[in-house]
């Protein structure tokens, strides 16, 4: 596993003290951590301890309710839900979310929209930057198909494909959103041991051949601390720990609240 480089030292998404209350129920209490450029940071917790809650926030479907987030440097609490992907953040999540009617190109290239500059009325119209603009669309989705060893099925509807690969075009999708950083939401759901052997060499992939951050929600403890520089750990509501996998294996409360056993 590679760590962060002194490049990699820049922090990336910076959250601060957030907090979020539904009605009477804590869901996070002032949490924070940095995501420096070019890591895998590792999220961690029992159910209910607010990880999807803060993933939640970092993608605008959730506003906290005190603390701040920022995206290089940025205030990502001023962005709208559909501005994230343009901003830079991508995300896949735990239930697969693909149009199980369209090809597993097209459901690529949706990811694409972020990025494309030409506007809608020249689409219409097809003139030649739209045109332009598609053409390289195309052939960014068909190197990201190929790179996840999609091309084989590029043309086959995605309902009709294997769990696992269907999760594969959704991290495609992402990939196409050329995101600075990628939030990836239980990955490892629903996949048999090979395949998270795989997941866990392309997450590596991911940040050492694209240059793309991860922040990684995941319960598989055997991946989380295979592939991460970093791990923070939330219960309830509440940071808990923070540190390289090692430290956090060998954290006596962690190893308490969550891993189980006694601290060696």
């Amino acid at each position: 596993m590679r760590s962060a480089d002194s490049a990699s030292n820049q922090t990336l998404i910076s959250v601060t003290a957030v907090s979020v209350v539904f009605g009477a129920v804590q869901a996070l209490k002032d949490v924070s951590f940095d995501l420096r450029r070019g890591e895998i940071l590792g999220l961690i917790g029992p159910n209910g301890a607010g990880k999807t809650t803060l993933f939640n926030c970092l993608s605008r479907l959730y506003t906290p309710t005190s603390g701040q987030i920022r995206l290089k440097g940025q205030d990502l609490l001023a962005l709208r839900p559909d501005q994230i992907a343009g901003a830079g953040i991508g995300r896949t999540f735990q239930n697969v979310a693909c149009f199980g009617s369209m090809t597993v190109r097209d459901n690529v290239l949706t990811g694409c929209h972020a990025h494309i500059a030409s506007s809608s009325w020249l689409e219409a119209l097809r003139l030649p930057a739209a045109r332009r603009a598609e053409a390289a669309a195309r052939a960014e989705i068909e190197e990201i198909l190929n790179w996840l060893d999609l091309g084989g099925v590029a043309d086959r509807m995605v309902g009709d494909l294997p769990f696992g690969t269907r999760k594969r075009v959704e991290y495609a999708r992402a990939l196409a959103m050329r995101p600075d950083v990628i939030l990836l939401d239980e990955p490892a759901a629903g996949l048999n041991h090979e395949e998270v052997h795989v997941l866990g060499d392309l997450i590596r992939r991911t940040r050492d051949e694209r240059g793309i951050t991860v922040l990684l929600v995941e319960h598989h403890m055997s991946l989380v601390m295979s592939v991460s520089d970093r791990v923070v750990v939330l219960n309830f509501g509440q940071k808990l720990a923070e540190g390289t996998p090692a430290e956090i294996q060998r954290h006596p409360e962690v190893i308490h609240a969550y891993l189980g056993g006694q601290a060696a």
